[in-house]
């Protein structure tokens, strides 16, 4: 167990091969998840799809005091989640919900032995694979609509925003962090519903806005309210992030 930010601690081990870039980096993905601590407040309800062992929970949830909903579907992997939260007592904050998510209910196969890269594969994937029960970002947010979502899906990321047309629709929806693939249909769907790609700079406050024509696979922050999230990160409290304040 590692102390982290905000009060918050990790159960990493030798070999993972995400949780432990926190412990030398302070932040696994330094802009992305500074974007979070920065947006993210008590009263707000955030999605965590793909969640994994559950670093963006743990901030969301234990740093910022947000609630919401992580999902993660390999059964290990659901486990390592769920103990994550239980050490930091966010058991009752963030409910955690053990399934894919894609355009439809139903079950598709997951890798099951590649840790943080876990992905959809088919019946044919020579590997560790199970049969998954998946369902969609519609159907798990129900009534109520996130503040900010986090997709990270290993290559499923366009199936999950079919899957979550109403809550895209949602103004109160103001922010995703998503790992985008196929870049093409990504981020169509994106622009469709207003967000705008954008960098931050966690140690100036500053958001600025990009072009979807220049985004490239990987991690991008996508920002629908433009002005009033810029507000947000500019008003939030300081964290202190390997002894170094932001």
């Amino acid at each position: 167990m590692i102390p982290w930010v905000g009060g918050t601690s990790l159960l990493t081990r030798a070999g993972d091969q995400g949780l432990t870039q926190n412990l030398y980096c302070g932040l696994q993905e330094f802009e992305e998840m500074a974007f979070v601590l920065h947006l993210l407040r008590p009263q707000d309800w955030f999605m965590d799809v793909g969640a994994n062992a559950g670093a963006y929970s743990v901030l969301a949830g234990g740093s910022c005091g947000a609630s919401g909903v992580a999902v993660e579907p390999v059964p290990d992997t659901f486990a390592r989640l769920s103990m994550q939260l239980r050490v930091n007592g966010l058991e009752g904050r963030v409910k955690t919900v053990n399934a894919g998510c894609s355009d439809r209910e139903g079950h598709m196969w997951f890798s099951t032995a590649r840790d943080c890269l876990n992905s959809v594969v088919d019946e044919n994937f020579p590997g560790p694979k199970l049969s998954l029960p998946i369902s969609t970002v519609d159907i798990l947010a129900g009534e109520q609509t996130p503040r900010w979502m986090k997709i990270d899906v290993e290559g499923h990321d366009q199936w999950v925003l079919r899957g979550a047309k109403t809550v895209l629709a949602r103004p109160e929806l103001w922010a995703l962090v998503i790992e985008v693939t196929r870049s093409g249909a990504t981020t169509e769907i994106l622009a469709e519903q207003g967000f705008i790609p954008c960098d931050y700079d966690p140690f100036g406050r500053r958001l600025t806005q990009g072009n979807w024509a220049d985004v490239k696979d990987g991690n991008v922050i996508a920002v629908r309210d433009f002005d009033g999230v810029s507000r947000r990160l500019a008003e939030a409290k300081p964290f202190e992030v390997l002894g170094k304040r932001i």
